[in-house]
């Protein structure tokens, strides 16, 4: 059995050696966390600077360097304490029991080192393959970091592209429609100049035909007072005439006032459109020329339901217009809105020479008047100043007179087929020509006989009257 103080003496190597190895574990430790905490902050920013990675690793190599002088200094110790051990020994050989205590416990503790070496080893690896691993991400971020940068700059130029080339077509685009628009612009202009002026011309012959219409009426009256002195039986006709004189002077002051009510609403019309006040600066009437002795419902020349063929004259559109106008001398009379006119000398459409309109317009486009005709009112045609004969309103009064006391002659004389006499009537309603089989309109004057209930169209009636004339 080992004295005491030998005892003792083993006790205190056993108590310094574990001493030094718990410093050493516990500098281990805080080596270990500092390395932890070294790669923690390497792997926070995306892309670490250089500066930053030469720390890291830096501090990675001391903590290894402190790790290998660690491991020294605990060996030195380790080597101390043996050699303590064995220098209290050798006095007296300690017993065999505490001998293999003393052996048991250098070997748990060289055991506890190695275990906690190779603990610390395996950490170390671990934090190499962070970095490592650390690293690798970081290079591929870059690699999707740079290539993400470079598709949005080939983004960027190309729809920089695309808006040049934009703005290049708009500019082009813009350059055409402003000159198209700058000719439609003129073109609609000079249109509502055009129309302006026509309807200028249209008022001035609407009061030529109001003035026209009202200098017929006095005619016509003198014609028909002298046609009763020439023929006092004819004044004394039958009451069935004279009921159809009184309807169709009813029908001839209705139609009047429906034409004023139109006209009324045609020019507040006007107005709306700001047509009106050209008109009324260059002075013109209010009335739109319808040419002339058309009367009221059909008939060219019928005026209050009787009378005759006026304009059309015996022969119709093509017979008597010559005749009864051919030594008028008009050439004198200058063409302007307005002006009363007689077509001749026409070679496309010889049918309408001698035929009487208004001259509504002239058509500097085209070089032509705009004349309005009294047997075709629908439509307005164009004709040369070479094909228009002015005719003196007062020259047409007469002849008209003349044609209107000739024509109630020749309408007494008109039969139906069953020899009863034949009044002039206006249509209430639709009928139909017996003779051409025609639709005779609403409002528009007939020959009728109320015994047999036989109508005649304004046509058919005119050729009848003609062949009347003529065998008169």
């Amino acid at each position: 059995e080992p004295e005491p103080d030998a005892r003792a003496a083993n006790e205190e190597g056993i108590d310094r050696a574990r001493k030094a190895f718990e410093e050493e574990k516990a500098r281990k430790a805080a080596a270990l966390e500092r390395a932890r905490a070294a790669r923690n902050a390497a792997a926070e920013p995306a892309e670490p600077e250089p500066d930053a990675r030469a720390a890291n690793e830096e501090g990675i190599d001391r903590a290894r360097k402190a790790f290998e002088e660690e491991k020294a200094r605990k060996a030195a110790a380790l080597e101390r304490a043996r050699a303590a051990r064995a220098a209290a020994a050798e006095p007296a050989d300690p017993e065999p029991d505490t001998r293999t205590s003393n052996e048991e416990g250098i070997d748990r503790a060289r055991k506890a080192f190695e275990e906690e070496k190779a603990r610390k080893a395996a950490a170390l690896e671990r934090a190499r393959a962070a970095r490592a691993e650390q690293g690798s991400d970081n290079v591929s971020a870059d690699s999707g970091v740079d290539r993400a940068r470079k598709a949005f700059e080939e983004e960027k130029a190309r729809k920089q592209a695309a808006l040049e080339r934009a703005r290049a077509a708009r500019m082009d685009g813009q350059s055409q429609p402003e000159d198209t628009r700058s000719e439609e612009e003129k073109a609609r202009k000079a249109a509502a100049l055009e129309r302006a002026r026509a309807a200028s011309g249209v008022d001035r012959a609407r009061k030529a035909f109001e003035e026209e219409k009202e200098r017929k009426a006095a005619a016509l009256e003198r014609a028909r007072r002298a046609s009763s002195d020439a023929y006092p039986g004819a004044a004394n006709g039958t009451s069935r005439s004279e009921a159809g004189l009184d309807r169709a002077k009813q029908a001839f002051e209705q139609e009047k006032a429906r034409k004023a009510a139109a006209l009324e609403r045609a020019r507040a019309r006007a107005r709306a459109a700001g047509q009106a006040e050209a008109a009324e600066e260059l002075g013109l009437g209010p009335n739109a020329g319808r040419g002339r002795g058309r009367g009221l419902g059909g008939f060219g020349s019928w005026q209050l339901g009787r009378g005759g063929l006026g304009a059309r004259g015996l022969g119709g559109a093509r017979g008597v217009g010559r005749g009864m106008f051919g030594g008028w001398a008009g050439g004198a009379q200058a063409l302007t809105p307005g002006v009363l006119v007689r077509l001749y000398g026409l070679k496309a459409k010889p049918e309408l020479n001698g035929m009487i309109g208004n001259c509504i317009a002239f058509d500097k486009s085209k070089g032509r008047w705009q004349v309005r005709l009294e047997e075709r009112p629908q439509a307005d045609m164009l004709f040369k100043e070479d094909n228009l004969q002015p005719v003196s309103v007062d020259e047409y009064e007469a002849a008209q007179a003349a044609a209107e006391g000739m024509d109630s002659r020749l309408a007494d004389r008109l039969r139906c087929p069953a020899e009863h006499g034949m009044a002039v009537e206006v249509a209430a309603e639709v009928y139909e020509c017996d003779v051409c089989e025609a639709d005779i309109e609403v409002s528009t004057k007939l020959m009728y006989c109320e015994r047999c209930d036989y109508a005649i169209c304004e046509a058919c009636s005119v050729e009848m009257l003609k062949r009347e004339a003529l065998k008169a």
